[in-house]
């Protein structure tokens, strides 16, 4: 009983904890990107835009010193920009959050 008890403690264990262990997490605040450039252009390894073309000057932000929660610096989206952050993930599950 002692180790059938111990066994399904370890499995509940295992299955509770994995997901965490794999989980991926990503955080900028744009303080290492310079204003007045293209966010994507930047860093098109975390991010892109809606086309896939990096440093397009239609879909691709700015990084400005205008606004900001924390730091000197934020993003700006404008009118027809498209940034999409590049996440990594192929199961349909996954969370953002940012302050706007």
């Amino acid at each position: 009983m002692k180790k059938t008890y111990i066994f399904f403690l370890a499995l509940f264990s295992i299955l509770l904890f994995t997901p965490y262990s794999t989980a991926q997490f990503y955080f900028t605040d744009f303080e290492n990107y310079i204003a007045g450039e293209q966010l994507a252009c930047q860093d098109s390894i975390n991010w892109t835009t809606w086309s896939l073309i990096p440093c397009n000057p239609v879909e691709d932000g700015y990084i400005t010193t205008d606004y900001a929660f924390s730091g000197i610096k934020s993003f700006v989206i404008l009118y027809n920009n498209d940034v999409v952050k590049r996440l990594g993930i192929k199961l349909p599950e996954y969370g953002m959050s940012s302050l706007i």
